[in-house]
């Protein structure tokens, strides 16, 4: 996503008006740049030569002769909005956009504090911040007895969730034998493939099953695959809602009717309007909606997430902070590190560096911003006259506050700090701001009461422990599904608000395959009749995987006119966001503001599927799954969690997969000669994982230690040396039976 941050000394930004037109830039004839400095011009003229005037030999023009006549012509104009233009208009426009997104939050700040001033500048002000204004908002707010268009069938890909995770009518596969067993690739945990037996099955015919197909390919219970794509169904939901919110009232009839044929609709619940047994109904049927007014329902304190309190009470936190170019969503710049280029709004790839402060010099550096913010927003209400000179003085404090990059970049660059994943799980340096999430209603707090992730026991920063996110103007997370496909929350505490844009899950996998081709793509001189390659268009499990490891922004535009249904409103200071199972989600600040957020696993069938699902595709992708779901469905089975028909009949199919897959490990244990081992300086911990950075693989029925005692899989021990594997040893998590006995004995005590 971003290059590495480095413990080299800062590189200081050197303030320099003429950086796009230094020495080395080339311009040819007809005024527009040229990329090569080598490049030769010829004279030409339509009468002979003379002998005064010899015939000149081609030659490098002159740098500045070049200046003079490029600042003499006349500049081409496009009617194209993503016409290409040169950096310094890049940052010209950056730095505009991020000084009245700076204003705009002060003058919210200062309105709800009581401390705006009253001046002749109101209007200029008000003015000037609508430049700033998103277009194409559209959400609109639901009774607590709402009939959606999917009830019962999430979204409408429930029922092919139930095909995938739950299918038992399947023939068991011939029996295909290894010639070496010696050779036997590490058994893979699927959760989401063909499986050709019942949930009713017990945990004996399970494991006599896998002994059947012993010394063989297969495992005779489920099918080992090696990639699940998403879904990828029709947009027919999507227009079924916008049909059943336009019935709702004249006014959102008119809306509806005015919005691009793509774009799809927001619910919103009105906190304030409902109960908290309704509103848990409402919220686990969506996609995603926005909540309003929940920080006013549950009265939340959100003096208390202020970044100037949570650096008090954890100075020294490490912060990782986002280096990112302000500017509003409809476009992309770069930052670029040489000159002589023109960029593009509409590309993909985002400039998003990584850098390390501790959470004291981020929030110092942040209050000084937003006192100059203040400042500026007082002189223009105050001094009507001179709002272009404020805004030009502001635009070079803010650039001037910057912490240094720890990488060259353009000069003229403004570069944002986007505070990151602060971590709130020190119950007693965060005592406060723990007490005011337990404010929430139990199904959405963070480990909340016989939620999925409460039976991990284990703490996961962002997953199952809430983390704070400081945003000036700009900031932006890009595309992502939660981990696992989980549901999570958002709470913005303001002052500033945050823009969403979302792709309704139902067309996750279609969203995919757009952003695949389009990265996968590789530019080309312009020529005529210039055909794409079909096979270009193909894209495989391997072209998605570039999606995880690259920043990116789409382009909205291009999406719609793809055919992707897409999600875009504002979250206001107060609003909560509850993002369902697979909603592709980005997001961007139009302010400063600070959010707070994490996962929620909801204990029902669409979650868990969905989560499986995800689980086998992350394989796919090479991408590692952190929901840990095996430790998660047996101590659930331990516990005898008591839960609904359908839910539970996947719970058990989950179970026989895992007993399968642990006897199937057992064998390769046995297979490749690696030793058991019983010492007490090798327990368990409640979720193990792999330790070879980028796997993290969930361990869980056999768990192999290195020599130095570290946890592997059994992947990652295939790449070591025949030397390192005989030092490896195998913990067992329970015995075979020990499993059997707690599948078997996993029973509903009542029908829901």
């Amino acid at each position: 996503m971003s290059n590495d941050s480095t413990d080299s000394a800062p590189l200081p930004i050197e303030l320099n008006p003429d950086a796009s037109q230094q020495e080395g830039d080339f311009v040819d004839v007809n005024g527009e740049e040229n990329d090569n400095p080598d490049a030769l011009e010829e004279t030409s003229s339509d009468l002979p030569p003379t002998s005064a005037e010899p015939i000149q030999r081609p030659r490098k023009r002159k740098t500045d002769g070049y200046r003079k006549r490029k600042q003499n012509k006349k500049q081409k104009t496009s009617d194209d909005p993503n016409a290409p233009i040169d950096q310094k208009e890049v940052h010209k426009r950056s730095a505009r956009w991020n000084a009245i997104g700076c204003l705009e939050s002060a003058y919210v700040d200062m309105e709800l504090k009581g401390t705006l001033p009253d001046g002749p500048g109101i209007d200029a002000l008000k003015t000037l911040v609508a430049e700033n204004k998103e277009k194409d908002c559209h959400a609109f707010t639901i009774p607590a007895n709402f009939q959606f268009a999917d009830e019962g069938n999430y979204r409408h890909i429930q029922t092919q969730m139930q095909d995938y995770v739950m299918s038992g009518n399947n023939e068991a596969p011939q029996k295909t034998k290894i010639e070496k067993p010696s050779e036997m690739t590490p058994p893979v945990i699927c959760f989401a493939s063909k499986f050709y037996m019942s949930h009713e099955a017990t945990g004996k015919e399970v494991i006599e099953r896998v002994k059947q197909f012993e010394g063989c390919k297969e495992n005779g219970v489920y099918e080992e695959v090696k990639e699940h794509a998403l879904f990828n169904e029709s947009d027919a939901l999507a227009q079924m809602e916008k049909e059943i919110i336009a019935d709702l009232g004249h006014t959102e009839k008119e809306e509806i009717d005015s919005m691009n044929e793509n774009r799809a609709v927001v619910l919103q619940i009105d906190a304030r309007s409902c109960s908290v047994e309704e509103l848990e109904e409402n919220v686990r049927k969506t996609g995603i909606c926005n909540i309003t007014g929940f920080q006013q329902r549950f009265e939340i304190n959100g003096a208390v997430f202020d970044p100037e309190e949570l650096a008090r009470c954890d100075p020294d936190q490490i912060l990782k902070v986002r280096r990112q170019l302000p500017q509003s969503s409809a476009t992309n710049f770069y930052i670029w590190n040489y000159k002589g280029a023109k960029d593009r709004a509409d590309q993909l790839k985002v400039y998003d560096y990584e850098q390390s402060v501790t959470l004291k010099e981020f929030a110092n550096n942040l209050e000084k911003v937003k006192e100059a913010s203040e400042k500026a927003c007082r002189q223009i209400i105050e001094e009507s006259d001179s709002v272009q000179k404020i805004l030009e003085e502001l635009k070079t404090e803010l650039r001037e506050l910057m912490i240094p990059l720890l990488e060259r970049a353009d000069p003229n660059a403004l570069v944002l700090l986007f505070g990151t994943n602060i971590d709130l799980m020190d119950g007693e340096k965060f005592g406060n701001q723990n007490e005011e999430i337990k404010k929430f209603p139990n199904f959405l707090r963070p480990n909340g009461d016989k939620t999925l992730l409460n039976y991990s026991h284990e703490v996961i920063g962002g997953l199952n422990k809430p983390q704070c996110y400081a945003k000036p103007p700009g900031a932006r997370t890009t595309p992502h599904t939660e981990n696992n496909s989980l549901a999570s929350v958002n709470l913005n505490l303001g002052p500033g608000n945050c823009e969403w844009i979302c792709v309704v899950p139902e067309q996750a996998g279609k969203f995919q395959k757009v952003v695949a081709l389009e990265l996968k793509k590789k530019p080309r001189k312009s020529k005529k009749n210039n055909s794409v390659d079909p096979e270009e268009e193909k894209i495989a499990m391997m072209d998605i995987k570039e999606m995880y490891n690259v920043g990116y922004w789409p382009n909205e535009q291009k999406l719609l006119a793809a055919g992707i249904k897409l999600q875009k409103f504002i979250q206001k200071p107060g609003d909560m966001v509850y993002v369902g199972p697979l909603t592709y989600h980005w997001v961007q600040s139009n302010g400063y503001c600070t959010n707070v957020s994490w996962n929620i696993g909801q204990p029902d069938f669409c979650q868990l599927a969905m989560s499986a699902i995800a689980h086998d595709h992350n394989i796919g992708v090479q991408y590692p799954s952190v929901m840990p779901i095996e430790p998660i469905v047996w101590r659930m089975a331990e516990q005898q969690a008591q839960v609904d028909q359908k839910l539970f009949a996947l719970l058990k199919v989950l179970l026989l997969r895992s007993l399968a897959h642990a006897q199937r490990e057992l064998e390769y244990t046995k297979s490749k000669g690696y030793r058991f081992a019983t010492d007490v300086d090798l327990e368990l911990g409640p979720v193990m994982r792999c330790t070879t950075p980028r796997c993290e693989k969930v361990l869980f029925s056999h768990i192999p230690f290195d020599r130095n005692l570290k946890p592997l899989c059994f992947k990652c021990c295939e790449k070591l040396s025949q030397t390192e594997k005989k030092g490896i040893r195998v913990v067992k998590y329970k015995e075979i039976n020990e499993l059997i006995d707690i599948c078997d004995s996993y029973v509903l005590n009542r029908t829901n």
